[in-house]
């Protein structure tokens, strides 16, 4: 599954508005230059966390995520649920 693809569809379905939001191009993009906010960042990072199974009290203090691979990394280091598509993935969370 692709992840970019996986983290806009999260995205979108978490921020009501997306004007400043840019789709992640390659999985070096420095989070801080994808126009989200604080708030989008724990509600997105939330959701993946829950998606995946991650328990709670890894999810809530992950290490320092400064680039889209930081965070794919931290998910499969940590994950107990996968998933072979961006559909189903979103799914497991309606």
């Amino acid at each position: 599954m692709d992840f970019i693809e996986l983290f806009d569809a999260v995205v979108r379905d978490c921020k009501p508005m997306l004007d400043d939001y840019v789709k992640p191009e390659n999985m070096d993009v420095e989070l801080a230059n994808l126009g989200l906010d604080s708030l989008d960042y724990v509600l997105v990072f939330m959701t993946l966390g829950d998606m995946h199974g991650i328990p709670e009290e890894i999810a809530d203090s992950p290490p320092e995520l400064n680039t889209l691979q930081d965070a794919k990394d931290f998910i499969d280091e940590h994950r107990v649920r996968t998933f072979d598509s961006v559909e189903e993935a979103m799914r497991s969370i309606k």
